[in-house]
């Protein structure tokens, strides 16, 4: 399963820079439409390895505040996508939801990193 992940992790970061240097080649958007997704890859695929590897990459805290976050925006493009499609539009509404279906493998990985793994973080966390 580990080898999995691994190609997911790989997958997400691939996806993530394609789209970086689409944006950095066609000079549209800013900070945050530029790097946005290769950051958001890096710090999911972390998150995923953390969990493979079962072992804490930083404060837990950190892991719960990234999770909380990521929830928060997953749950935004849902409504999006589904304000979208009920206005019609197929397409961008299929690009959300594709999003979707990317990040939210990774996201129950984080999950089950902070919230499921007590063995990761010790008994006193």
């Amino acid at each position: 399963m580990k080898h999995v992940w691994t190609l997911y992790i790989g997958a997400l970061v691939v996806l993530g820079t394609g789209r970086m240097v689409q944006k950095i080649v066609t000079d549209t958007g800013g900070f945050g439409s530029r790097y946005g997704p290769v950051i958001l890859a890096v710090i999911l695929g972390l998150a995923v390895f953390g969990n493979v590897l079962e072992k804490p990459l930083a404060r837990r805290w950190v892991w719960m505040a990234v999770f909380w976050l990521l929830a928060v925006g997953t749950a935004g493009l849902s409504l999006l996508a589904v304000s979208v499609l009920m206005e019609g539009s197929f397409r961008p509404a299929g690009m959300i939801l594709g999003l979707l279906v990317i990040l939210v493998p990774g996201q129950w990985q984080l999950f089950r990193y902070v919230y499921r793994s007590p063995s990761v973080w010790g008994a006193g966390v």
